[in-house]
């Protein structure tokens, strides 16, 4: 009889302590449960789905854009990863599809490879009427960070670009310049138009960076567009 009671008390406590640890995985933070799985495939999933959100916007006024990457192919890059052509043509067209697919802004670019010279590209972009032209360039010089080249028109659609790199280039920017009497392009071009730098080709780190994070740099781009536009036109 002794031996039974003790049973029935074992099991009650065993059942107790069973519920107590259930009570105590449900009370676990979001942020706990997160770092217990940080290496599991679910996690890497999740990490994946938010790299492809980008805000979408749609503006009442019709808005045009011209993106011209440089066309540059004999500037190389540290440690023989490509040259400065290839690479901004990557971007731009990481740049292009996500305005098109985003917006209902015109998007025109010199995108095939070799693209339009610098001349023809220029006539291409003035033949179309845009409202905006977007050189894409990266620098040399042994220098570190970006650089924004505005027109008379374009000091602020420039600085919103440059402050979106800002946040995810490895180097903090060098400013922005007037490009208006210096820039064959900048004074060609009949829209507002701006020339970014984006990093130095010829420094290591920063060649590496361009060419491990063309979707990351894209996306700041566009992000520096649509944020003007919406401070600018509304949405």
């Amino acid at each position: 009889m002794k031996r039974n009671i003790f049973s029935i008390l074992l099991s009650l406590l065993l059942l107790v302590s069973c519920n107590d640890k259930k009570i105590t995985n449900n009370n676990i933070s979001s942020s706990e449960i997160i770092e217990q799985n940080e290496y599991s495939d679910s996690y890497e999933s999740i990490i994946e789905d938010e790299s492809d959100t980008y805000q979408k916007a749609y503006f009442k006024k019709n808005i045009s854009i011209y993106i011209n990457p440089s066309v540059q192919y004999d500037n190389e890059y540290a440690n023989n990863l490509g040259n400065e052509g290839e690479n901004m043509n990557k971007i731009s067209n990481i740049l292009v599809d996500i305005l098109k697919e985003n917006t209902n802004i015109d998007v025109y670019c010199n995108n095939e490879l070799p693209g339009l010279s610098l001349s023809s590209s220029i006539k291409n972009s003035n033949s179309l009427n845009v409202d905006y032209h977007l050189a894409l360039h990266s620098n040399a010089g042994k220098g570190k960070g970006s650089e924004g080249w505005y027109d008379s028109s374009s000091y602020y659609f420039t600085k919103s670009i440059i402050d979106s790199l800002d946040n995810v280039l490895p180097y903090k920017t060098r400013g922005l310049k007037n490009g208006i009497s210096t820039l064959y392009e900048l004074k060609k071009c009949n829209a507002t138009s701006s020339l970014i730098e984006i990093l130095f080709h010829d420094e290591e780190v920063q060649a590496l960076f361009i060419t491990t994070h063309y979707e990351q740099i894209a996306t700041a781009i566009y992000d520096g567009i649509i944020n003007y536009f919406i401070k600018s036109y509304g949405i």
